[in-house]
C-alpha cells in the first residue's frame, strides 16, 4: 500500500502503472488507486453525469441557498478545505455558496466523497434535454 509521506513522484507513477485494480476486490487498493492515479476533476466528470455548473446568474441558486438551509440535507453539507462536511448548515447568502462552487469546481472528483456530492447537489443542475432519445413516428 502507499505511504503518503514517504513516496516519490517517480515511485508513485511506478506503482499506478503497474498496480492491477481491474478486478481487485480490495477496497483499500481501489481507494487507493483512485486517489492518487486518477486524475478527473468535478468539472470533468459532470457531461457523464448529464449535469452542467450553474453560471453565476442563473436562478438556481436562490433555490439552493434556501434548501441547504433546511435540515434535512445532513449528506449533502459543504465541505471545508480539508473536505470534512462542515458542522452545520449556515450559509450566509448565495455568494457564499457560489464562492465554494468556483473553488470546488477543478477538485478531484470520488464518488461518494463528501465535497462531491455537495457539489452535485448545490453547484449543478441537468442538462436540458440530455441526449433525449426521440420517439418513433409508430409509437407517436
Amino acid at each position: 500500500m502507499l505511504r503518503k509521506a514517504t513516496i516519490t513522484k517517480e515511485e508513485l507513477k511506478s506503482w499506478c502503472s503497474n498496480t492491477r485494480v481491474e478486478s481487485s476486490e480490495d477496497q483499500e487498493l481501489l481507494d487507493n488507486y483512485e486517489s492518487w492515479c486518477t486524475k478527473n476533476s468535478v468539472f470533468g466528470q459532470l457531461k457523464e453525469l448529464k449535469k452542467e455548473a450553474l453560471g453565476e446568474n442563473d436562478p438556481k441558486w436562490d433555490t439552493n441557498v434556501s434548501s441547504y438551509l433546511q435540515s434535512g440535507n445532513e449528506n449533502k453539507k459543504l465541505t471545508d478545505d480539508n473536505g470534512n462536511a462542515k458542522s452545520d448548515h449556515t450559509l450566509k447568502d448565495k455568494k457564499e455558496l457560489i464562492d465554494w462552487c468556483k473553488r470546488n469546481l477543478t477538485t478531484l472528483y470520488k464518488q461518494g466523497s463528501a465535497t462531491t456530492e455537495a457539489y452535485i447537489q448545490w453547484c449543478t443542475k441537468d442538462i436540458a434535454n440530455a441526449e433525449a432519445t426521440p420517439t418513433p413516428a409508430s409509437e407517436a
